[in-house]
């Protein structure tokens, strides 16, 4: 499969939400790749984030929503914020129950990088064709790696940095949501009980502006819950942790830089 390809079905020109897909990792995959198949989905996915989303669509009050004729449950943005390839699998699966992923990868995958891409990478090849059908109105699960951060990665001169955050402006603004019928949205995540510390003060900003926020634990046998995201204290802004995490973002908006000798050598 074409570079262009991959990056065209995750991305379509008609697509509501393909506009936001971070090409970052798409432009660094090899000119041709083949795909190979996708693993099983794990069953956690019908039982902890669709079926709650059906039972809490039926018992909702109210009509359809004017600005789309699909099932008020699909009236959901999904926020994977898992692990390497997980994150791309899941959003493949849901993407049999209507969903469309929305890479917002933002790292160079550098090979000498501290956090490695390539299994992300391959997984968004084999998952390209599975996404040929969906609706162009098809309601988004943004995609994050949970391991962007970079907790607990060594730091030594002459690594490349690729650990990267996540900005407001990276997802659509809450108006750009509701015109397209989103009215909730659903955090998954692997073994946390909160969102991660750059996520949770723009989900803080879409509960204020009437975003309901789901919870889902992909590591607990239960259902997706209301999650009420607690009001960001004055060093916990985005940009607290991108400076104090020292982060090196490149002109482009992507995040990738060789970590310097103590020398500066």
């Amino acid at each position: 499969m074409k570079r262009e390809d991959v990056h065209r079905l995750w991305a379509p020109d008609d697509a509501t939400f393909g506009p936001w897909v971070k090409p970052v990792l798409f432009a660094h995959l090899d000119e041709d790749r083949t795909p190979e198949a996708l693993p099983s989905p794990p069953p956690w996915i019908e039982e902890r984030i669709v079926a709650p989303l059906h039972a809490r669509a039926e018992a909702a009050p109210g009509g359809e929503h004017p600005y789309r004729s699909a099932p008020r449950w699909q009236d959901t943005a999904l926020i994977l914020d898992l692990p390497g390839a997980a994150g791309v699998r899941v959003g493949a699966a849901l993407a049999r129950h209507g969903f469309r992923p929305i890479p917002l990868y933002n790292a160079i995958p550098a090979p000498e990088g501290v956090i490695a891409y390539a299994e992300v990478m391959g997984a968004l090849v084999d998952a390209a064709s599975s996404l040929a059908k969906l609706a162009k109105d098809a309601p988004p699960a943004f995609l994050l790696d949970q391991r962007r951060m970079g907790k607990g990665v060594p730091l030594e001169p002459g690594k490349y940095d690729n650990r990267s955050i996540v900005f407001a402006n990276d997802f659509p603004s809450v108006k750009t949501l509701a015109r397209a019928g989103i009215r909730r949205a659903a955090l998954v995540q692997r073994e946390a009980d909160r969102p991660a510390d750059d996520l949770a003060p723009i989900l803080f900003s879409w509960q204020e502006q009437g975003i309901e926020i789901l919870h889902v634990r992909t590591d607990v046998p239960d259902p997706a819950e209301v999650l009420r995201v607690a009001r960001p204290g004055l060093f916990e802004s985005v940009g607290h942790w991108f400076d104090r995490m020292g982060l090196r973002r490149q002109r482009d908006g992507t995040f990738g830089g060789v970590i310097p000798s103590p020398s500066g050598g």
